[in-house]
């Protein structure tokens, strides 16, 4: 999910959360697989609203199934709010 160990309620992992031997390999397996991901390049002057609006409209091979910001490119907003904002200049007829 992303979310650090230590910000995980206690409650599910008393003693930390352990991945099961290979998981995170898979996950990069399946996230560097061109049969499954695209990319698109982004302009010099991109900010997040224009990223995020270039998700709603979707990509030159199709729609986006899935939102993976894995360098954090999305700052100021909840993940409530990015939703609320794909909704808002897009994706509303999901």
């Amino acid at each position: 999910s992303g979310t650090p160990n230590d910000l995980l309620p206690y409650g599910m992992c008393p003693k930390g959360c352990q991945f099961e031997d290979g998981c995170e390999g898979e996950i990069l397996h399946v996230l560097s697989d061109p049969a499954r991901v695209s990319m698109d390049v982004l302009t010099d002057d991109w900010n997040v609203d224009s990223l995020l609006k270039q998700v709603a409209a979707g990509s030159k091979v199709g729609h986006y199934n899935a939102l993976i910001d894995t360098g954090a490119l999305i700052t100021g907003m909840s993940n409530e709010d990015v939703a609320a904002f794909l909704l808002d200049n897009g994706l509303g007829g999901l």
